[in-house]
């Protein structure tokens, strides 16, 4: 069995501080940005969340079944592997980066209202 790679693995922090039946939608949520952001002969849009909930019925959901997912069911057979995997990385990042930004306004939104 081949090593998970970085483009894939970086998915596990969008799962890190959630619950398991968290997992499902969290990653749902990512095949979105996915959808949005990737060009159209990148991933198979048309049929990608009939397919996530397919193939997702009968597999845990984690970060090296998602990994599968992406590059083995969503992803057209002309892209390259690897150049989806950064692709896959850029965004998962930027969502880390999102919600730790959201994480850290809300704070300071808090401290305001306290401390006034």
């Amino acid at each position: 069995m081949r090593p998970l790679n970085s483009g894939f693995v970086c998915t596990g922090h969008l799962l890190a501080n959630k619950e398991a039946p968290a997992h499902f939608q969290t990653l749902r949520h990512f095949c979105t940005l996915i959808f949005c952001n990737l060009d159209d002969g990148a991933v198979d849009k048309s049929s990608g969340f009939w397919r996530y909930d397919q193939f997702f019925r009968s597999v845990e959901v984690g970060v090296e079944s998602f990994a599968k997912f992406v590059s083995g069911i969503l992803r057209n057979h002309e892209t390259d592997e690897f150049e989806l995997q950064l692709l896959v990385e850029r965004l998962a990042w930027d969502m880390v980066k999102y919600d730790f930004d959201h994480l850290v306004s809300e704070r300071v939104t808090r401290k305001e209202v306290l401390f006034r």
